[in-house]
């Protein structure tokens, strides 16, 4: 580590390939599958998420985008019926659920407003939250939620979480 933190003095990315922090080719493969692989501990995804966040903002990030925040889950863990109309594969519906797509940052307040909350009415209240919900905003931009979303933007952030941490 006293490597690592030599090449963050210097301004460079300890990530970055031949640097302090890398990974061998194996397992950088393996980073990358678990990054699209379920992840049902909220113990790994919630600070995933919240760094993830970060990497859409230059310096520095604002507060409120990281603090004070939960993870939501869109397609929630305990839903109702109007889920399974769109996700009616029942194994599919469980995977997608704890898949890295399936996530965003939202206010704690809300969290408790939108519980199990269909997708038209998560939809609206992620599409009113400030500018700082990146995460959020992404996630209303989409018409629809279904398996082949999560999917898609589960592949897309896992590209810039790799990327980011130099595992390509």
């Amino acid at each position: 580590f006293g490597r690592a933190l030599d090449q963050i003095e210097k301004g460079q990315n300890p990530f970055e390939r031949q640097r302090a922090l890398t990974f061998r080719k194996d397992r950088r493969t393996q980073a990358k599958a678990a990054l699209q692989a379920p992840m049902s501990e909220n113990s790994t995804h919630g600070p995933l998420v919240r760094w993830l966040e970060t990497l859409q903002w230059p310096e520095p990030v604002p507060r409120e985008a990281t603090h004070r925040v939960t993870l939501e889950h869109v397609l929630p863990r305990a839903h109702g019926d109007d889920w399974e109309d769109v996700f009616p594969d029942e194994n599919d519906r469980e995977m997608c659920k704890h898949l890295l797509g399936n996530f965003c940052l939202i206010p704690f307040s809300m969290n408790n407003k939108l519980g199990n909350a269909g997708w038209q009415q998560k939809r609206s209240e992620y599409a009113r939250l400030s500018d700082s919900f990146k995460s959020a905003h992404e996630v209303a931009s989409e018409r629809i939620w279904h398996a082949g979303i999560v999917r898609a933007r589960t592949r897309r952030l896992a590209e810039r979480a790799a990327k980011a941490l130099g595992l390509e």
